[in-house]
């Protein structure tokens, strides 16, 4: 990262590690996201660097075993938190620390969110991994960029949008969440301006539910449904976004036990719609 702003260093299995730490220092870190978030600067470019653990379900948990275990609220404008994996792509591993809690609520704007592991809450419900919410007065969760993360099985809902606009969610791995890959609440405020390219979604409940989505761009993801290939029912849990229009939904693939594209995987009751889709048929 080429930044003109700090670097603040995270490291909970650090034998130094202190949340009183001035954090600048790697062999002094931090010992959470939160006390990292206090020192930034709005829009200085900082950068939040959160060393890895070894706290994931099916790793061998031998060594930095101490996940980072906080509910989150970024309030903060234009910061970076970034999760540092020397060799891998799994990331550090970040859960929440209530029951069906939030690990990350992104109330700034311009925060980019990458390169982690998220997991459920242990032990209890798996709660949501990054909500990003505005509500024009306080609150300007938007411009959020979401970038090379993994969602587990024991997440609920991995990313919830409230009437957030141009944010990014790319190369990101959304893997059997219980509820949603990305939620947009249609009983809430819609979101618009969205990017969301080159994922995967594999056997999510619901892959994509935006409802209300304006304007977007929804292109080159990856959805995998076990019940979609085995010719059962998969009502709506592909892309859906109803009473959405102008969105861009293009080079999706889908696997499918049928030859065509049908509402079973993807609903998009819009004004206009340019829609090209290339399913994955399982024999």
């Amino acid at each position: 990262y080429d930044t003109l702003g700090k670097v603040f260093y995270v490291d909970p299995n650090h034998a130094n590690a202190n949340a009183s730490n001035d954090g600048t220092d790697p062999d002094y870190p931090l010992s959470t996201i939160t006390a990292a978030l206090a020192k930034v600067t709005d829009w200085a470019n900082d950068v939040i660097l959160v060393m890895m653990n070894d706290a994931w379900q099916y790793g061998p948990g031998s060594s930095r075993t101490t996940a980072i275990v906080e509910d989150v609220i970024v309030t903060k404008h234009g910061v970076s938190i970034v999760g540092v994996c020397p060799s891998g792509a799994m990331g550090p591993v970040w859960q929440p620390a209530t029951d069906g809690g939030t690990a990350c609520t992104v109330r700034g704007m311009d925060v980019r969110i990458e390169g982690f592991l998220f997991d459920g809450y242990a032990g209890g419900a798996g709660g949501t991994a990054i909500y990003c919410e505005w509500d024009g007065a306080a609150i300007w969760g938007e411009n959020t960029v979401i970038r090379d993360c993994t969602f587990s099985d024991t997440v609920d809902t991995a990313i919830q949008l409230e009437y957030a606009w141009n944010c990014y969610i790319e190369r990101c791995i959304f893997q059997q969440c219980d509820a949603y890959g990305i939620y947009v609440d249609p009983a809430g405020s819609g979101a618009a301006y969205l990017h969301i390219f080159d994922n995967q979604f594999l056997d999510c409940a619901v892959a994509m539910a935006l409802q209300g989505v304006d304007d977007s761009e929804i292109l080159g993801n990856r959805i995998y449904n076990g019940n979609a290939q085995g010719g059962g029912a998969a009502a709506n849990e592909g892309i859906n976004t109803t009473n959405g229009q102008h969105n861009l939904i293009a080079n999706n693939w889908f696997s499918c036990l049928l030859p065509a594209v049908s509402y079973t995987h993807l609903r998009a009751h819009e004004t206009s719609l340019h829609l090209v889709c290339r399913l994955l048929l399982e024999k």
